[in-house]
């Protein structure tokens, strides 16, 4: 880069590092479907392969979980297809569950009645299978075709709880902050973090980021997700209040270091809205970060 277009680019960059810095990194707005599918939890990427990679026009199997975490006992389901095909062309389809190298279930297959080269893989009745929480686990398709063998598989997570969301309390306002107690029970004290998107009631529009963490002493407490007045104003919208997308988590810990998961029975949580006006209307300042971007844009004009 020229010196021109090297002060440009950091110019860039300050500017969005500037934006970004008026909010806690634990309360940030959701502008976009980009942002929203970043912060958005648990979800699963599609594997796809050409069978014939040389190919132009090679058919293409895929197969995709719905989601990437699941807890034992949980019905693990994917979909799987072929693209490319004639549309008669036969095409049988085994599914299995593979951890640490061996089958330990085989899954229900039920081909889709609008495109019979599309099939639903369901692993159901697990809760007696002996894991290892340790490993991921993959869910394999098998497919058979043109006198042909394919296979494809996607990792999934397959663990045990030890902890749960109990529920979520009312939320207050505290100062400059929308304070939500989430209530979780643990059978592993030590320190847990919570996240979440918080939405729009009315039209179920992201509009928040949240998390928070903390050191649960005792197997029963209460960890505040704090929406910041900055971050709300910024998104235009004072409640009511959707809380989805949760997710809980035992930070990893003496003696085996092993991050832990815990489970959110429900979808979402009501949360009551205020005005404005109630909250202190207080800008978010990180001294830390105020540097960083002051050296940023000292760099960029010096260039």
């Amino acid at each position: 880069f020229s010196g021109q277009e090297t002060k440009a680019r950091l110019a860039q960059i300050s500017d969005g590092f500037a934006e970004d810095i008026q909010y806690p990194t634990t309360s940030k707005p959701i502008r976009d479907d980009v942002a929203l599918q970043k912060y958005r939890p648990n979800q699963s990427i599609a594997s796809s392969v050409a069978i014939s990679p040389k190919q132009k026009d090679s058919p293409q199997i895929s197969i995709k979980s719905s989601k990437h975490q699941y807890f034992v006992g949980e019905t693990i389901t994917a979909i799987a297809q072929v693209q490319g095909l004639a549309a008669k062309q036969n095409i049988s389809i085994l599914g299995k569950l593979i951890q640490n190298g061996q089958q330990i279930a085989s899954a229900k297959v039920s081909p889709f009645p609008q495109d019979p080269h599309q099939f639903e893989l369901r692993f159901e009745s697990l809760g007696d299978i002996e894991i290892d929480s340790t490993n991921l686990a993959r869910v394999v398709a098998s497919f058979q075709f043109d006198n042909e063998h394919y296979e494809i598989g996607t990792a999934v997570n397959y663990v045990n709880a030890v902890a749960s969301v109990d529920h979520v309390a009312v939320a207050q306002v505290e100062n400059e902050y929308l304070s939500i107690p989430v209530y979780i029970n643990t059978t592993v004290p030590g320190y847990h973090q919570v996240s979440a998107i918080l939405y729009k009631a009315d039209s179920n529009q992201a509009l928040l980021s949240l998390s928070a963490e903390k050191e649960l002493l005792t197997n029963y407490d209460a960890i505040p997700l704090k929406a910041h007045i900055a971050a709300l104003k910024a998104m235009g919208h004072q409640g009511p209040y959707i809380l989805k997308d949760l997710t809980l988590t035992r930070m990893p810990s003496k003696p085996t270091f092993t991050t832990e998961y815990g489970t959110v029975s429900q979808e979402s949580f009501d949360i009551e809205g205020f005005p404005f006006s109630d909250y202190q209307d207080l800008p978010y300042v990180d001294e830390q970060a105020q540097a960083r971007l002051e050296f940023l844009t000292q760099l960029g004009s010096s260039q």
